[in-house]
């Protein structure tokens, strides 16, 4: 069960970002440097992108002030 619940997810996860274009900015002086992009699969294998995920902290943060007003 332990395989199934926390090992197999995890190689999937691993497989899945290897096979990614990932991006990753962090600053310690401007917060909307912070970001993370993850692109699958990578563009030297396909013109579009099956998966996408961007985060931004910029974009978090303003919207954690609209929910807090």
């Amino acid at each position: 069960m332990f395989k199934v619940l926390f090992v197999y997810p995890l190689v999937a996860f691993i497989l899945l970002w290897i096979c990614s274009d990932t991006k990753i900015g962090a600053s310690l002086y401007k917060f909307e440097d912070n970001y993370v992009e993850i692109h699958f699969p990578r563009q030297e294998w396909s013109e579009e992108y099956l998966f996408e995920f961007v985060w931004n902290a910029q974009e978090i943060h303003e919207d954690v002030k609209q929910i807090n007003k």
